[in-house]
């Protein structure tokens, strides 16, 4: 019998990066910008709000609004399935 696993901790993604003077640096720059507004936008969606935003401003699935200077860690998820 085949049974289909459950775990909340699929598809889990981490990004980590520096933000200095509108300039995205660091492990993870290429998978985020800044738009005009000095936003950060992930150029991939979460599925939903990151769990876990550390750094300063707003997350959002699809970005940080309001984002200062600093480093970030952002975990979150690409299912929207919780458990």
């Amino acid at each position: 019998m085949l049974r289909s696993i459950k775990s909340g901790q699929r598809k889990v993604r981490i990004l980590s990066f520096k933000l200095a003077s509108g300039q995205v640096s660091g492990l993870d720059a290429k998978k985020v910008s800044v738009d005009g507004s000095g936003n950060i936008v992930f150029k991939d969606v979460f599925a939903s709000a990151p769990d876990l935003a550390v750094g300063t401003g707003t997350s959002e699935a699809s970005g940080i609004t309001s984002p200062t200077d600093g480093q970030f860690l952002v975990i979150g998820s690409d299912t929207a399935e919780r458990y």
